[in-house]
């Protein structure tokens, strides 16, 4: 599936700062902040199709880049499954990230 969308300058309008451990800090019940497998805690400095975020001023939401159309191409299910890797490695993210 497709999704295409449209936008305006609002998400680089918005000062925000990476998502980092020490930003979100730590969960109520586990009393653990977010963290990788390895124990390493977690930056979010990549959008959802694999662009590296400003360190400095990163864009507001999924996408670090904002086009005046924006797209993503969703896979999931037997289409994941069945998917040639895409330009940002869509089925080797998913994969690593499921653990699988």
């Amino acid at each position: 599936m497709t999704v295409v969308f449209a936008a305006d300058t609002a998400p680089t309008d918005v000062q925000c700062r990476l998502i980092r451990r020490d930003l979100i800090g730590p969960a109520t019940l586990t009393k653990r902040g977010i963290e990788n497998h390895d124990g390493s805690p977690i930056t979010i400095d990549h959008d959802i199709k694999g662009n590296k975020r400003s360190a400095t001023h990163p864009t507001a939401g999924p996408f670090e880049t904002i086009a005046a159309t924006n797209s993503i191409i969703i896979k999931a299910g037997a289409d994941l499954a069945s998917a040639s890797t895409g330009p940002a490695g869509e089925r080797d993210w998913w994969r690593q990230h499921r653990g699988q």
